[in-house]
């Protein structure tokens, strides 16, 4: 095969099959036709001399060859893309762009609403797509170009991303109102520990910062219930007598919604403080689009105090 007589637009066709692994589908994301994607894949075929994208029952099933060349693909789609960009400023105003947000529960609770907001003001032609991401396969996303950037608490990621920390949030524990432990004044270590409590987890782990916490100074708690989202928090702590300790950002506004009462760490329990980070993959360092949203991203976090 001869590099300098294939077509650009055959990669782009390539990529959009690999990821959506249905013809029908790829071609909405490319905007052609169903028959236009289905000519350039006998044409990659050709090209390549390899059915690329087989069909199973479960779509379009990429061979050996094409995983072989996902990656080198994408890279020079996106140094095309990248080398597009490099004079092309970018004017939120009138711009017309989607950016995929992978974030954690966390994360969409405290940063979305105040971003959508932003992005509103400022950006009216762009969209924002959040999709749950988690400490376990956000940097998948990131690198499979499935995510633009990803919000939550991360470890460091490998060098070919770049993480910064936007926001540290402190703890303070939840209970329904009328709960003898609130109305006994405030939670002692031994009060604290009496009840039964809630975890949020969205990897449906039994352990949390707060038990790692105890376990440095000999104690336990009893662990009732273990949810994946936050939002349900605040309906099971009205109707039962269970504590739950999270950080402050996503547990005013359920105290505020649900009636709850908020109280702080009990003394002698010492939470770090939790740090949300964002992440993205530096294939996106240099896009304009990309630092614009990033810098978004930022302010409204410093916003928030």
């Amino acid at each position: 095969m001869d590099p300098d007589r294939l077509d650009l637009n055959l990669l782009r066709v390539f990529a959009a099959l690999e990821r959506e692994r249905h013809v029908t589908r790829a071609a909405a994301r490319l905007g052609l036709t169903q028959s236009a994607v289905s000519n350039a894949l006998r044409r990659l075929r050709a090209a390549f001399e390899d059915d690329l994208f087989q069909r199973t029952p479960g779509g379009m099933e990429p061979t050996a060859l094409a995983r072989e060349l996902s990656a080198p693909v994408t890279a020079a789609l996106d140094a095309v893309r990248v080398a597009l960009e490099l004079n092309q400023a970018f004017e939120p105003a009138s711009a017309v762009e989607e950016f995929v947000v992978g974030a954690s529960d966390y994360a969409e609770l405290a940063l979305g609403p105040p971003l959508v907001a932003a992005l509103r003001s400022r950006a009216p032609g762009v969209s924002l797509v959040f999709r749950h991401a988690d400490r376990e396969m956000a940097l998948e996303l990131l690198d499979q170009d499935r995510a633009h950037l990803a919000l939550g608490v991360f470890p460091e990621p490998p060098v070919r991303m770049t993480r910064t920390v936007l926001v540290r949030d402190g703890y303070g524990v939840l209970l329904r109102a009328d709960h003898p432990a609130a109305a006994a004044g405030r939670l002692d270590l031994d009060a604290y520990l009496a009840w039964p409590h809630l975890l949020v987890s969205p990897v449906a782990s039994r352990e949390g910062a707060v038990d790692r916490a105890l376990a440095e100074i000999g104690r336990r708690r009893r662990l009732a219930v273990v949810v994946s989202h936050h939002l349900v928090v605040g309906p099971m702590l009205a109707g039962s007598d269970l504590v739950c300790t999270l950080a402050q950002r996503t547990a005013r506004p359920l105290a505020e919604r649900f009636g709850l009462a908020l109280e702080p760490l009990p003394p002698g329990l010492a939470l770090a403080p939790q740090p949300t980070s964002l992440v993205f993959h530096n294939r996106y360092a240099q896009r304009p689009a990309h630092r614009w949203l990033r810098g978004l991203v930022a302010e409204t976090a410093r916003r928030l105090g």
